[in-house]
């Protein structure tokens, strides 16, 4: 890939490749990490994508694939807890919601970021996630279903204190 392509690229993509791996790998310096190795991956592509569209696939995949990698190493078997002012533009109601959408299995949570934070389809989320349509639908109900749980649930902790 050119040089100004691939700055034009990095200034669109690398935001939301870290959201991506953060809600993956719920670390700050490991999410970093990704967006590094997955950068250097899309600058050393020697495959022409047809537009900004397919780019984006491609990086989102590259992403997802590589923080479940990560995860799946042997050095890293030990859950780390979320640094949450570490994402960008994040208010205080966000940190909230991403602390909850953090506490989601990743199945449920991959689809819901994907569908509700970047603005894919159902058809688009399922083919990244490489499921049916009915499954992103379906994870993305119980997922809802699940962070209502999750959100209601600490309501109730905050009144009772």
């Amino acid at each position: 890939m050119e040089e100004r392509e691939f700055n034009r690229q990095y200034e669109k993509l690398h935001d939301t490749v870290y959201r991506i791996a953060f809600t993956y790998v719920k670390n700050t310096d490991d999410a970093l990490d990704i967006v590094q190795d997955v950068m250097l991956r899309l600058y050393r592509y020697e495959g022409v994508f047809s537009d900004d569209t397919h780019c984006r696939q491609w990086v989102i995949r590259v992403t997802i694939n590589r923080a479940k990698d990560l995860l799946r190493s042997s050095w890293l078997k030990k859950r780390q807890e979320a640094d949450l002012s570490m994402i960008p533009a994040v208010s205080p109601e966000q940190r909230d919601i991403l602390s909850a959408l953090l506490d989601l299995p990743g199945k449920y949570r991959s689809v819901i970021v994907l569908h509700y934070f970047e603005g894919y389809s159902y058809a688009e989320t399922a083919g990244l996630l490489k499921i049916t349509e009915g499954a992103a639908k379906m994870r993305a109900k119980r997922g809802r279903e699940l962070l209502k749980h999750i959100w209601t649930e600490g309501d109730e902790t905050d009144e009772s204190e």
